[in-house]
């Protein structure tokens, strides 16, 4: 039985039917946006482009039901930002460049920037380390701040011969900092970083001219940097655009959605951008932070909203309002329930179908292996972080058995340590590459586990053994009869009946950053709040972590371990009595 269009709903179909202009839908968490999305689809009285946020999401789009009729006929077009820019590249490759077109995400590392950072040595008269294993090292670890760079500048349009507005982005993302542990190994050569990202960045498009190669930033960047519009026949789709996830959109995807309303100059293009403020989480992707207000001010837009959460409990939602104050229970909302219990005890409450997130990869093997050890089938989402866990072995020759592996994290972690406790304040203020982030750790609880159910398992017990354990958890594919676990990145867009928050009461991390990573931090946190239909499962690892914040919502606090535990104390007092 279809639900009566809300209040909300009912205010942007009369704005798409009966309005002018660009708008803008804040849509909060569980509010309906794709229903919506559909509802605007079928009012829209043109053709209609909707750019998608990534792939995924076309797909899904792609096929329901309620848009196959529309999609069908052709007044409906689905595809990311990135497909409608590699389209464009596709069109001019072959009729201006006369050559066939190939996307290639390893550009600038394979192709570009050897050749660069070598010239700018010789320029700055400076080289690189001797012997072999010490030069490439040094080499891999600058281009790797070096394609960080190129990236940001791109994601952000700054000017790539505008060498001090590239240095004020390498001072404030911490770029070209290099880990202590890289340097004791070898040492890199201070050079003019910003020249090496302008060079590499101009090479690449010049690249581009004679190859007809493009990497995946590039889908975008060129058709913004060389005034490339898409085939013409995209004009007839340009009446009405709508633009999803527009809380994550980079600057540079602002400037090629903007371009799109140069293509029929017969008519107006209409926008209609939907994205909730409260859940942009993609600043270390390139995303523009302050993304909705830039719309705003960009495309004029008129607010609209969309409110009532249709998904979660009502007791969630207390939570959820913390963050974000509009957001309204659905009128048959249930009413939920709000569980405080320990990390440890998750798998005597995890069933199939539940999900289990937390902010940090570390946490999220701890839970892995206990789930496993009660016999509990799981998915691990994205978690193929654990490859670098291989990589780490397999490039070590040397390491053969259980106990070579246990020695190097042993040595790796004691490494790490005296690095973090030497570092140099100055040097460290604000800096955190969450690739390094406990990997050791992660790699000992994996080891742990291994070593003493390896037989169980079915793997035999050396390094070729654990390797091939790690790999297996990493490809773990998804089906119903699975508890399913991932990070809060990974579990955006999901929902389920049960959900449970590893550590929530750390939340929200600070990782030594400030400004808008903190305000990320508090946007993961709303994110989880809002997965759950039902019940929802705060989870703690330290009992005085989550006291005062129990105290404080004992009102909708349904099951807390530790205020059980305190009352069955002071029951047995009083018997004693």
């Amino acid at each position: 039985m279809k639900r009566e269009p809300s209040k909300y709903q009912k205010e942007i179909l009369d704005w798409v039917e009966n309005g002018s202009g660009s708008g803008l839908v804040n849509a909060l968490a569980g509010t309906g946006k794709t229903t919506t999305l559909e509802m605007v689809a079928k009012a829209v009285p043109s053709k209609m482009l909707f750019l998608a946020f990534n792939k995924h999401i076309a797909d899904e789009l792609s096929e329901r039901k309620e848009l196959k009729p529309l999609l069908d006929s052709k007044k409906l077009k689905v595809m990311t930002v990135n497909a409608l820019g590699n389209m464009t590249l596709i069109d001019y490759c072959r009729n201006q460049l006369n050559t066939e077109p190939v996307l290639k995400s390893s550009k600038l590392v394979s192709d570009i920037l050897d050749g660069v950072i070598l010239d700018r040595l010789r320029k700055e008269n400076k080289e690189l380390p001797h012997g072999a294993m010490e030069s490439k090292l040094a080499m891999d670890t600058i281009k790797k701040h070096a394609k960080t760079c190129c990236d940001l500048v791109r994601c952000h349009c700054i000017d790539h011969n505008n060498h001090k507005a590239i240095d004020k982005l390498i001072d404030d993302e911490h770029l070209f900092i290099f880990r202590k542990e890289i340097l004791q190994i070898t040492s890199i050569p201070r050079l003019d970083w910003s020249y090496i990202v302008s060079e590499a960045i101009e090479e690449s498009i010049d690249f581009f001219e004679k190859t007809g190669e493009y990497d995946f930033l590039e889908q975008i960047y060129l058709p913004v940097k060389m005034q490339l519009y898409p085939p013409a026949w995209l004009k007839w789709y340009t009446d009405f655009i709508g633009v999803d996830e527009s809380q994550d959109i980079s600057t540079l995807q602002q400037r090629f959605i903007k371009k799109l309303q140069y293509m029929n100059s017969y008519k107006q293009t209409r926008y209609l951008f939907v994205g909730d403020e409260h859940q942009a989480i993609y600043k270390f992707n390139g995303a523009d932070c302050n993304s909705i207000n830039h719309i705003r001010d960009q495309f004029n837009t008129q607010e609209l909203h969309l409110n009532i959460c249709y998904r979660c409990p009502k007791k969630a939602l207390i939570l959820a309002r913390k963050h974000a104050p509009l957001i309204e229970d659905a009128p048959n909302a249930k009413e939920g329930t709000i569980n405080v219990i320990h990390n440890i005890d998750v798998p005597q409450y995890a069933d199939n179908g539940d999900l289990v997130m937390a902010r940090k990869n570390k946490d999220l093997v701890t839970i892995y292996l206990l789930l496993v050890k009660e016999k509990k089938k799981v998915y691990f989402k994205k978690g193929d972080f654990l490859f670098r866990i291989v990589k780490e072995i397999d490039e070590r020759k040397r390491v053969k058995t259980i106990q070579d592996i246990e020695n190097f994290i042993v040595k790796a972690k004691a490494k790490e340590i005296n690095n973090k406790v030497q570092k140099d304040l100055k040097e460290a203020k604000n800096v955190i590459d969450m690739e390094e982030e406990d990997i050791y750790d992660i790699m000992f609880s994996l080891l742990n586990f291994f070593k003493n159910n390896y037989k169980e398992l079915g793997f035999s017990g050396n390094a070729f053994g654990f390797t091939n354990f790690v790999r297996d958890i990493a490809k773990s594919e998804p089906s119903d009869d699975c508890v399913i676990l991932g990070s809060i990145h990974a579990m955006k867009g999901l929902e389920a009946k049960n959900v449970f928050i590893i550590n929530y009461f750390e939340m929200p991390y600070e990782f030594g950053m400030g400004g808008e990573y903190s305000i990320q931090e508090k946007n993961l946190k709303y994110i989880a709040e809002t997965r759950t239909k039902e019940n929802l499962y705060l989870c703690y690892d330290d009992e005085d972590e989550a006291k005062d914040w129990v105290y404080e919502f004992s009102s909708i606090v349904d099951k807390c371990q530790f205020l059980d535990e305190e009352m069955e104390e002071d029951s047995d007092d009083e018997d004693c009595c």
